[in-house]
C-alpha cells in the first residue's frame, strides 16, 4: 500500500496525538475515516 505524503503526515500526527493523550473515540473515527479516504483518493 503507498501512502501519499499528506496521509502519511496525517497519520503520524494522530498516531503522535494518541500516544499524548487519550482521543475520544468519535475524533479516533473521524481521523481515521480521513485516513482512509485520503488513501484511496491515489
Amino acid at each position: 500500500m503507498i501512502y501519499n505524503a499528506d496521509a502519511k503526515h496525517l497519520y503520524t500526527e494522530f498516531v503522535n496525538e494518541y500516544e499524548n493523550r487519550p482521543v475520544s473515540p468519535e475524533l479516533t473515527l473521524k481521523a481515521v475515516e480521513l485516513f482512509i479516504n485520503t488513501i484511496l483518493k491515489e
